[in-house]
């Protein structure tokens, strides 16, 4: 990979105009890593093993970033993204750092990058903290005109988790667009996060949410076998029934089976998609 051994340099003597602020902490012990004079890791440190790789072997230089972090968060990936275009770093291979850690690089991705970069801080920290992808900040795309900091200011004090907190973001800035007051979309006292969810769901799909809650509602009166647990749920834009069984040995998993015809016969007749 690298055409001889790095030399060991004063970090002075490079260039940290990489440095995008990773989260992990690299290594006391460990001298600063970089290539051709700009340091690409160990940001922090007073001594640096300077790589020479020629440029033009983008691969070389993608796979030598990739080894020192063994991962990434979307929040990093950007402020890297943003660092490199910031300063001309035409050489830095950022299409193929990004497929190091699995993220396509597009034009889609590099607008996300710089509104992730743009965020506030206490966003960043949180979205990375709760591994939030590049594309789960895609809804700032279409928000940069909109106040969204009491929105952030929730998902740090609930703590909401990742999923909650994207579906959050994706409604909200659906609502706020389609120019429902804040007021509104605020959870309420003592309203929990489920429950404020559902009702941000409510506000924004309100025909899908009564057919939902309608299905729930027909989903009681179906045979159903045994112990099992039926519910009507909503993945995406697809509805339908999340089934639960417990099967404790070949004859009974025979008997739900049987069960189960009876069931698509009735759902056939009269069931929740009937009318969903």
């Amino acid at each position: 990979m690298t055409q001889k051994p790095p030399q060991l340099k004063d970090i002075s003597q490079c260039s940290k105009v990489l440095d995008f602020s990773p989260y992990s902490p690299w290594p006391m012990g460990l001298p600063a890593v970089a290539v051709n004079g700009v340091v690409l890791a160990g940001f922090a440190q007073t001594v640096v093993f300077d790589h020479q790789v020629d440029f033009a072997d983008q691969e070389s230089v993608a796979s030598l970033f990739r080894s020192f972090y063994s991962e990434l968060t979307a929040v990093e990936l950007a402020k890297l993204a943003q660092k490199a275009s910031e300063n001309g770093l035409a050489w830095f291979p950022i299409e193929l750092v990004f497929s190091k850690f699995q993220v396509r690089w597009s034009e889609q991705t590099e607008k996300i990058c710089r509104v992730i970069s743009k965020a506030p801080m206490g966003l960043q920290k949180f979205a990375a903290e709760k591994r939030w992808s590049v594309g789960d900040f895609s809804p700032l795309l279409s928000a940069q005109a909109l106040r969204l900091e009491p929105l952030f200011h929730i998902f740090i004090e609930r703590n909401l988790s990742r999923s909650l907190s994207v579906q959050a973001l994706e409604l909200y800035v659906e609502l706020l667009l389609l120019g429902t007051v804040e007021a509104e979309i605020l959870p309420r006292p003592q309203e929990d996060s489920d429950l404020w969810l559902k009702r941000l769901r409510v506000l924004r799909y309100p025909q899908s949410a009564k057919a939902d809650e309608l299905a729930g509602a027909q989903l009681k009166d179906l045979p159903w076998p045994g112990t099992s647990t039926a519910r009507w749920t909503r993945q995406g834009d697809k509805a339908g029934i999340e089934l639960k069984l417990f099967v404790a040995n070949p004859m009974d998993l025979k008997k739900y089976v049987q069960s189960l015809a009876l069931v698509s016969e009735a759902m056939e007749k009269e069931g929740p998609w009937k009318k969903h």
